[in-house]
């Protein structure tokens, strides 16, 4: 017997399941934080230092990066990782006023990212905190990256 095949929908269906819906258009819009991540929204906690050739080096099992969005956040993209091999990074996001003390019958929104293979410090890093005077995207790369935020874009967005 198995499951039916329909090549179109039948009138049952329209009648059913109509009436024909209208698309919803959605748009989106980025942001680019860059180390040390001293922004009015962001809260930075659990860090050993702020290096200018490396950034913010966290507290590997509890530091972390908070940054509150007035709309809701679609994706994000880290670029950078543990300066040891096989480090990880992990995103978790909470509505208002909830946390992990006072979540009932739900699971933690979190995502890890493992076997990350950083580079400590890489010359990407070193030209976007400007540690050699001069140098410039241009001199390393011959890909078009004109400063940090398009360093940035261009790193994690799949060019």
């Amino acid at each position: 017997m198995g499951i039916p095949l329909f090549e179109a929908f039948t009138d049952e269906q329209r009648t059913q399941f109509g009436p024909p819906q209208t698309r919803e258009v959605l748009t989106t819009r980025r942001h680019v934080y860059q180390t040390p991540f001293m922004y009015e929204n962001v809260d930075l906690g659990n860090f050993y230092e702020i290096d200018p050739t490396k950034g913010v080096e966290l507290k590997s099992m509890d530091g972390f990066i908070t940054i509150e969005e007035d709309h809701p956040v679609s994706g994000v993209t880290v670029v950078g990782s543990g300066c040891v091999p096989h480090g990880f990074n992990v995103v978790e996001w909470w509505d208002e006023g909830e946390t992990i003390d006072n979540m009932t019958n739900q699971l933690v929104k979190r995502q890890r990212v493992d076997n990350l293979n950083g580079t400590h410090p890489s010359i990407y890093s070193q030209l976007m905190m400007g540690t050699f005077p001069g140098l410039t995207f241009k001199h390393v790369t011959h890909d078009d990256l004109k400063d940090a935020a398009d360093a940035l874009k261009k790193l994690s967005d799949g060019y």
